[in-house]
């Protein structure tokens, strides 16, 4: 879907180089392994725990993100991830916590 707007932006703005073919396999592989390795994960673990506990994983994205700009970017962690991190947290336990018998 992305082709055409690629396409023009490549013919009116080249960049400065396309790189080698070293970098384009590189791109390929890391693309096409990651892809399909989290794609067997995941419908691994929608066959394994449900649909509704397996889609809990999307939502520790954000926090992650965060994690991950604070060490390699060295972003500031205010209040606001730290309350957010904690909410998803919470909603993250209220759906995979374990279900308690119910009384006749």
């Amino acid at each position: 879907m992305l082709l055409p707007f690629f396409s023009y932006g490549a013919l009116t703005q080249p960049p400065a180089t396309w790189g080698n073919n070293t970098l384009w396999l590189t791109l390929a592989a890391l693309g096409l392994v990651c892809t399909a390795l989290a794609y067997i994960l995941y419908f691994r673990l929608i066959a394994d725990i449900g649909p509704v506990k397996s889609l809990t994983v999307t939502f520790l994205i954000p926090p992650f993100g965060v994690l991950w700009g604070a060490f390699f970017l060295h972003e500031d962690i205010t209040l606001a991830h730290l309350m957010g991190g904690t909410l998803i947290g919470v909603a993250v336990w209220l759906v995979l916590r374990p279900e308690k018998p119910r009384l006749a």
